[in-house]
């Protein structure tokens, strides 16, 4: 099969983008990301948008100063244990957050 790397899981996201489903988005970039997969900006960016079309643009802020605060220059993010399954701070939040709105999956 194919081993995920940034070029596809990019892909997925903006795939996600354009479905407006924006949790998904940052369930599968925390995903990869806690796998140890190095992401880059275009991936960041695959989540903004996802965020940014579904008009969740607290969540897309909050995301973006995450990472910036917690990554490398280049944002290229590594998990400190690549064998972690659980969802990060920031996904808990952004799940809370959307929870207590109703919606994010793609519904409108």
């Amino acid at each position: 099969g194919i081993k995920p790397n940034a070029l596809t899981i990019s892909s997925v996201l903006k795939g996600l983008a354009l479905a407006n489903r924006w949790i998904d988005a940052v369930e599968i970039f925390d995903e990869y990301d806690t796998k140890g997969i190095e992401l880059d900006v275009v991936s960041l960016n695959g989540v903004v948008d996802a965020c940014r079309r579904a008009g969740a643009w607290e969540a897309a802020l909050s995301f973006v100063l995450r990472r910036v605060t917690t990554s490398s220059p280049m944002l290229s993010t590594t998990a400190s244990s690549p064998t972690a399954t659980s969802k990060s701070p920031l996904t808990q939040s952004l799940l809370q957050q959307e929870n207590n709105k109703g919606g994010g999956r793609g519904e409108q």
